[in-house]
């Protein structure tokens, strides 16, 4: 594993074209640099420095910027003379690519983008492809984003969860050194952009719930942000009991979390997401068991969990019979009992479903028609989710 440092190129517009030297601040070190990554690849050692940049970035003033490189006047006449006509290709880094090494004591990849032009879709993967083909599984990540063309940071952004989610890189930090802001020492700056990122993973995390309806993504995110680790604890138990079609447990699980005070202040993030989390879960405020279950049947349906849509429902028509006839809705001997010997068709249809999904074959002891209504069910997509839509509010209603 091993700690890479990505920085961006762009094209200072000063006359000299270099960027002005400047005193920058990192985590209350100082130190003075004209390009920040200069800097950084001082104070951090990373094993590895990725230079990113177009064509037509103005990669020879890396040699002007850097004390120990201002020597190699050819190969600055000629990088200036490429750049100019904006045609740079890699090969043409190659040397410049073996001094920063030397100078920078870490593997060097001067690498090169296309402009985000022609093709939006197909240069942003270009530049991931880029990326990914000089980082291995598993490396820790820091991303410099202050000198570069002015989307640079949105893609430095889009890469970070790319490579963390396909790689499994560990983004250490996004960092921007601020030049115009300044401390009382008249330093600048230099920010940590994580923040970013954890905003990311929770937008990832409701993408995911979305899809599979699991609440425990977002366990280790509240414990990230601040939140008493036992409420935490409570999403997690919600998750599992919710997944395992076990609706009581859940709902007691998600009524704590409903229950609880969630203040900006201590745990932002969680107080930021908190609304379209409840929204998740709105069917814990129903009251009945049966309620419950079929609202989760319905939620399931639209998730594409069509197994679980089928479980929901079939207990959400049993434990309202149940709750009719005032039996005990959570003994299993009852619930079994009701559900062998129930008659109504499409409580019958919808087990036949069920069963089928549940164990890859249908029962042996159906009618022709019932072979034939679940022969149709299971055609398609399509029709599956029209059977089952119909059976949950048939027996919704029932």
């Amino acid at each position: 594993m091993s700690h890479v440092l990505i920085t961006h190129m762009g094209k200072p517009i000063s006359a000299d074209k270099e960027y002005p030297r400047t005193t920058y601040v990192l985590d209350q070190t100082a130190f003075e640099t004209s390009m920040l990554s200069f800097g950084l690849a001082k104070q951090l050692q990373p094993d590895s420095m990725v230079f990113i940049g177009t064509s037509g970035s103005a990669w020879s003033s890396l040699i002007s910027m850097h004390e120990g490189l201002q020597h190699e006047d050819d190969l600055q006449l000629t990088l200036e003379g490429i750049e100019s006509d904006d045609n740079m290709v890699n090969a043409d880094l190659k040397p410049l690519q073996t001094c920063l090494a030397a100078q920078l004591n870490c593997t060097v990849y001067c690498r090169v983008v296309p402009y985000l032009e022609t093709s939006p879709v197909k240069e942003s993967a270009h530049y991931l492809k880029t990326l990914a083909e000089v980082i291995k599984a598993g490396d820790d990540i820091t991303l410099d984003i202050t000198h570069g063309l002015r989307y640079h940071p949105m893609l430095a952004l889009v890469a970070a969860q790319y490579l963390k989610v396909t790689l499994h890189a560990n983004i250490k930090s996004i960092l921007y050194g601020n030049y115009e802001r300044k401390t009382a020492e008249g330093h600048s700056l230099v920010m940590h952009l994580n923040g970013m990122l954890e905003i990311m993973d929770w937008v990832g995390a409701l993408n995911s719930f979305d899809k599979d309806g699991d609440y425990s993504i977002f366990s280790e995110l509240m414990h990230k942000d601040g939140v008493d680790p036992s409420l935490c604890s409570e999403v997690e138990k919600a998750g599992f009991f919710e997944r395992t079609t076990n609706s009581v447990n859940a709902k007691q699980h998600l009524t704590t979390l409903k229950e609880s005070t969630i203040e900006f202040e201590t745990t932002p993030l969680t107080s930021l997401f908190s609304g379209a989390l409840s929204e998740r879960t709105e069917w814990a405020k129903t009251s009945g068991r049966g309620n419950n279950e079929f609202q989760l049947a319905e939620l399931y349906l639209e998730r594409g969990d069509y197994l679980r849509a089928a479980i929901f429902a079939q207990e959400g028509y049993i434990s309202k019979q149940l709750n009719r006839k005032k039996d005990d809705l959570n003994d299993f001997d009852i619930r079994s009992h009701f559900s062998k010997k129930c008659k109504v068709p499409e409580f019958i249809d919808l087990k036949d479903i069920r069963n089928a999904m549940a164990h890859g074959i249908p029962g042996q002891d159906m009618t022709l028609e019932g072979q034939q209504k679940l022969d149709k069910a299971l055609r398609s997509q399509i029709e599956l989710e029209k059977a089952l839509k119909g059976y949950i509010k048939t027996l919704k209603q029932n």
